[in-house]
């Protein structure tokens, strides 16, 4: 199993903390080069995946047909398809972020 994390980008109204928020929020578009693990804290686990394959979580993620639906648990109601900046979880608890091309391990 593979547990998505995507940003929760929050109005300005709603936390103190809006300038940090969106800084991760802006900063996911370069991926893990500008990843940093101290904004982590403004992503949630938005779906479990019945696959140990990051491309077939990424083909699960941003196809969504009906076979698929059928591997995929969303947890939450706002759940984007998988791109550039979301972190996959996998079951030995192995961070990835999702790059311009590819994955790459980050540290959270």
């Amino acid at each position: 199993m593979i547990k998505v994390y995507q940003i929760n980008l929050v109005k300005e109204s709603e936390s103190e903390d809006y300038e940090n928020n969106l800084e991760a929020f802006r900063g996911r578009y370069d991926g893990s080069k500008s990843f940093n693990p101290s904004l982590f804290k403004y992503y949630s686990c938005k779906a479990h995946l019945n696959t140990d394959d990051l491309d077939e979580a990424f083909v699960l993620m941003n196809r969504w047909s009906d076979s698929d639906r059928l591997k995929i648990d969303l947890l939450s109601d706002r759940v984007a398809s998988l791109s550039v900046g979301d972190i996959l979880e996998s079951e030995l608890g192995t961070m990835y972020m999702v790059d311009p091309m590819g994955f790459q391990e980050v540290r959270v």
